[in-house]
């Protein structure tokens, strides 16, 4: 886990040092910064794997220079696949086996990564982000210079720009700017499962990942499970994971402690609750799987004191604005689990969209239902000539208009809702622009069952751009780092195949 930057192009050094200075707390275990001709990379380095400072990125070799951001669980499995000895350290691996043969090395890796090659006989840079985007990684170019960083923040200072207006319709109705375009004008973000290439001159943008054309494992789902959790306790430091006593979060932590202690360690699990605010406490049913599965328990306790405490803190690790309230509780809990000395968490984050958990998910099958009603065309026509400023209302109406009803269980404020609060003309369709790409590509897929789509477009924009961003943030802001083992591909692009078999009586 780190903070990279780096310049192709004309470049102040003290100003590379205070993009730096912006993102100690990504990496506050050393900071090294590679001049070369045209341009220079840099890193803070929050050493998981391999700590030496000797496996300190950015890595030269053969005039190619690399710096890498994240982990990659299986890399002594890639290590072996190319024939690579003695390799000791993640990022030197994703170096060798990506510069050998970058289409094998990605189909291939499992991690949450983002990383930059230059080469520099070729003068060429190309960006890689993980297929879900657990790693950020934003640029800018201006013309005479290429910047790219782990934050906006560490761009700000080498470009001219001001605030998006645009960003704002994204956020009210998404809860982020979950399109390339970031809140800051002329900084943009690399998608997740895509790769950027600048020759000096042009950029060019590739998908190299594909939903719904990956390969169904033959591992069956227990399995992966068990392989992703396995996988992910791969480090050389302390691990923790967070425990709520929930489904998604007691099933990581049972498989988590039962390798550990195969292994003859424990697992150390974590939670919070709220003094005052019992409705929303944890801590009696996280107690009961902490006891269950034989962890080493800490409980967190949350106040109203503490809310205003970590508010301005939180506030301070989002680049940009992401709106999700539990991102102030994750604050104080992440901020004491490093200061336990932990550099690593397990999350049961991506549950809920690989298995259908959430309860709306029934709400609307049952919603599209109504389009088979005898009175249906009536129905459309009335919601169309009749408005009320209500979610229920517009969803009804979305249904009987045969629009993407379905947009994220995120989703905030309606277009409606945003004209009101704006008090400006938003499109009626605004955000369905905004996701219209993604609901193209699951048609093409030939895909028809709607709980996958649901599926589909919260991995893609509430996991994508609110969850996974909030996770990144607020953990780097602490120096550590969140490992989400539901996030694995492998189980995330097979488990939507079950479609709404997944939707439990439970559920509904």
């Amino acid at each position: 886990m780190c903070g990279i930057f780096g310049i192709i192009g004309n470049y102040n050094r003290q100003k590379v040092e205070l993009s730096l200075e912006k993102m100690i707390h990504r990496g506050p275990d050393g900071t090294k910064i590679t001049e070369f001709i045209g341009g220079c990379f840099a890193q803070n380095r929050l050493a998981v794997i391999a700590p030496s400072h000797e496996f300190d990125p950015p890595f030269i070799q053969s005039n190619t220079i690399f710096v890498f951001n994240g982990e990659l669980y299986n890399y002594k499995t890639i290590a072996s696949s190319f024939n690579f000895d003695g390799i000791k350290s993640d990022s030197l691996c994703a170096f060798k086996a990506f510069s050998n043969n970058a289409k094998v090395f990605l189909n291939s890796a499992i991690g949450m990564f983002a990383f930059a090659l230059y080469d520099i006989n070729l003068n060429k840079l190309t960006l890689v982000r993980d297929r879900f985007g657990k790693k950020p990684i934003y640029y800018a170019n201006d013309g005479s210079k290429f910047i790219f960083a782990s934050s906006i923040d560490a761009i700000v200072p080498h470009v001219k720009t001001k605030f998006r207006n645009s960003a704002l319709k994204s956020y009210l109705s998404y809860r982020a700017a979950i399109t390339q375009e970031t809140f800051y004008e002329n900084i943009y973000k690399l998608p997740a499962g895509h790769t950027l290439t600048y020759d000096g001159k042009n950029v060019s943008i590739e998908k190299y990942f594909d939903f719904f054309a990956h390969k169904k494992n033959d591992q069956n789902l227990e399995n992966s499970i068990i392989s992703s959790v396995n996988l992910r306790l791969t480090t050389d430091t302390k691990i923790g994971a967070f425990l709520s006593g929930g489904l998604d979060s007691s099933t990581i932590c049972a498989l988590a402690s039962n390798e550990l202690l195969r292994q003859e360690q424990k697992l150390h699990t974590f939670c919070i609750g709220y003094n005052g605010f019992e409705q929303h406490d944890e801590r009696y049913f996280a107690a009961l799987t902490a006891k269950k599965i034989n962890s080493e328990h800490t409980e967190i306790v949350f106040g109203k004191n503490d809310f205003f405490e970590q508010l301005d803190k939180t506030i301070k690790a989002f680049d940009e604005p992401i709106s999700d309230p539990t991102s102030i509780p994750l604050y104080a809990m992440c901020s004491t689990i490093s200061s336990l000395g932990f550099k690593s968490v397990l999350s049961g984050e991506g549950g809920d969209e690989a298995f259908s958990g959430y309860e709306k998910y029934s709400l609307f099958l049952e919603m599209l239902k109504a389009k088979k009603l005898p009175f249906a065309s009536y129905l459309k026509g009335f919601f169309a000539r009749h408005s009320e400023n209500n979610r229920e209302w517009e969803w009804y109406k979305r249904v009987f208009s045969d629009d993407i009803a379905y947009r994220t269980i995120g989703e905030c404020f309606t277009d409606e809702q945003k004209n009101v609060l704006l008090n400006s003309k938003v499109a009626e369709r605004d955000s369905i622009v905004l996701i219209e790409k993604f609901y193209d590509e699951f048609k093409k897929s030939g895909r028809q069952d709607y709980s996958e789509w649901m599926s589909y477009i919260d991995i893609k924009i509430w996991l994508g751009e609110v969850l996974l961003q909030k996770a990144d943030k607020i953990g780097m802001a602490n120096s550590l780092e969140i490992r989400c083992p539901f996030m694995d591909y492998n189980i995330l692009a097979n488990s939507i195949r079950l479609g709404d078999t997944r939707i439990s009586e439970n559920t509904k």
